[in-house]
């Protein structure tokens, strides 16, 4: 709504009739003049709120391309999300092949659960800043849960191995969004960021402490796990 589109008042009209009879018609002038008034002031503040409304998802002070590379990185959380779901499926799947690991599998559906509500929140927080996810899912599905039946296979502290390394990509991952989401001013979604860190941070603690390093050639094993961790968040930021 604009306020220039508002019909003028047909002052011709008046000037012709007050000239006649200033009384009678001069209080109908002024109330049509307050009328016109109120339709201006309304006018305006369906602008504002209309505004108000377009930018309220909108990262505060952000640049086209500011917010473009947000878009991407929670592009990249969705899909890190569903790929750490789908990891956490395939180990839970794996370590039903060793029957003592009652108490790994313990640990990783409490991990799993809460990748899974990092994986809703997500899900709506894409659509709220239209943000489409990526098209690799069906991969990300199948590789997910592939890699965690291939190191629960192996035994429980593969399984921790493979969390270790993944969540040590997250960890840096979420620092980085943090960091610039705080710059930009949505203290909202910085704060959701920083309670998922640090539960990632938890998982690969855990991981850590139950002999995750203690595997043979841990060291190129996590290299190549955080390699393709890598990959995968490049390859989710464009497809």
């Amino acid at each position: 709504v604009s306020i220039y589109a508002i019909p003028n008042i047909p002052w011709v009209w008046f000037s012709a009739t007050t000239c006649h009879a200033p009384e009678a018609y001069g209080q109908a002038w002024r109330n049509e003049l307050h009328l016109k008034q109120q339709i201006q002031l309304l006018a305006l503040r369906m602008e504002w709120m209309k505004s108000t409304n377009q930018k309220n998802l909108r990262i505060p002070k952000s640049t086209q391309a500011e917010e473009q590379h947000l878009k991407e990185m929670l592009r990249v959380d969705h899909a890190g999300e569903l790929g750490a779901v789908r990891i956490y499926d395939g180990q839970l799947a794996g370590l039903a092949f060793h029957p003592k690991s009652a108490s790994t599998k313990r640990q990783i559906r409490h991990m799993h659960q809460q990748e899974k509500e990092h994986l809703a929140e997500f899900n709506q927080t894409l659509p709220a800043r239209n943000v489409r996810p990526t098209a690799l899912q069906p991969f990300w599905h199948v590789a997910g849960g592939s890699l965690g039946f291939a190191t629960a296979i192996l035994g429980e502290k593969f399984a921790h191995a493979c969390t270790a390394a993944v969540e040590t990509v997250i960890d840096h991952h979420y620092e980085e969004q943090i960091q610039l989401v705080r710059k930009e001013g949505d203290h909202k979604l910085a704060d959701t960021l920083k309670k998922f860190q640090a539960e990632e941070v938890e998982h690969k603690d855990l991981a850590i402490s139950q002999g995750a390093e203690d595997i043979p050639f841990y060291g190129m094993f996590r290299q190549v796990v955080e390699l393709g961790c890598r990959t995968a968040i490049r390859l989710s930021e464009k497809i």
